[in-house]
């Protein structure tokens, strides 16, 4: 069921009811929809859909609890539909603005989508991790989130918050440049994984010369019978790792499983091929940056 069919049932029942239809909530307890914006805000390239132009408007965090409080309240026995707005509206190009500035960063150029497109990006949701791109907003940001903050004014006993002195005019702090950059990279930083240990067995089986690898094997002390199975069993078990890597597949265990396998490839050929380390292309030291992926990964993926 959606919210509006809920909030619709909701009103024909002979009960107080009071239904909210918040507008983009901000503040310091409310950041997956902060962290968001702030992420678009720091691209280097600005989509705005079709200009821009949709009006929000942001009410913060505190304002919004201090209202729902009021609404449990059992003396509060009435029947309203109230907009959980700020004082005023802005335009989605000037919130983008703002957090871009709030962020210490230059102005940016800007692309104009069109809805159409906005809505196959939005279908990308599910691999990037982000709730709130999704296709159902779309429209909503289109419908202009803006409302009168009349009736929350009288609840509250005050204008509500306003975001350019609770937001705009507060410089972001150190750990909020670090998300806003690092938002983005988080969902693709173990599609890279996956490809690595994808490339590394597909390689291994199609590509590079079978009779090398029995070669390299041989330095190891791999030999006869036991090459081939060697070559075709660590082949597959990349190509494993990568899928499982795709699929999340008990994934701090499964990082913590990669971290060890490269350990342990870095150790067998630093002792058994030690010429490696003096590769111009650094075949094993590599392995040192990678190792780092994969634990930044598991820190940041808890």
């Amino acid at each position: 069921m959606s919210k509006r069919a809920a909030d619709d049932f909701l009103r024909g029942l002979d009960v107080a009811w009071f239904v909210l239809q918040p507008s983009l909530v901000y503040g310091e307890h409310a950041q997956q929809s902060t962290a968001f914006f702030h992420a678009l805000a720091a691209l280097p390239v600005q989509v705005l859909p079709d200009g821009g132009g949709q009006l929000l408007q942001p009410i913060h965090i505190d304002d919004l609890v201090a209202v729902v409080c009021h609404c449990l309240d059992a003396s509060a026995n009435t029947r309203q539909t109230l907009a959980l707005v700020g004082p005023e509206p802005l335009c989605y190009s000037d919130l983008l603005l703002n957090l871009r500035l709030r962020l210490g960063k230059a102005l940016a150029k800007t692309i104009n989508l069109p809805q159409k497109w906005l809505l196959h990006l939005a279908s990308l949701s599910k691999f990037l991790d982000t709730p709130i791109l999704a296709k159902d907003n779309i429209p909503m940001l289109y419908r202009n989130n803006i409302g009168d903050p009349a009736a929350i004014t009288a609840i509250l006993g005050r204008p509500p918050l306003s975001i350019h002195q609770q937001l705009f005019a507060k410089p972001a702090s150190t750990p909020e440049r670090w998300h806003a950059h690092l938002y983005f990279l988080k969902p693709l930083m173990p599609m890279l994984i996956a490809l690595v240990w994808l490339w590394s067995g597909i390689t291994s089986l199609f590509f590079y010369p079978h009779q090398a690898s029995y070669e390299l094997l041989a330095e190891t002390g791999v030999t006869g019978i036991a090459a081939p199975f060697t070559l075709y069993g660590l082949a597959f078990m990349d190509i494993g790792l990568g899928l499982a890597t795709l699929a999340r597949y008990r994934w701090q265990a499964l990082l913590k499983l990669q971290m060890a396998i490269v350990l342990v490839y870095t150790l067998v050929i630093s002792v058994a091929l030690p010429e490696f380390w003096l590769h111009p292309f650094g075949p094993i030291l590599k392995n040192l940056p990678f190792l780092m992926v994969l634990w930044i990964c598991a820190i940041i993926n808890r």
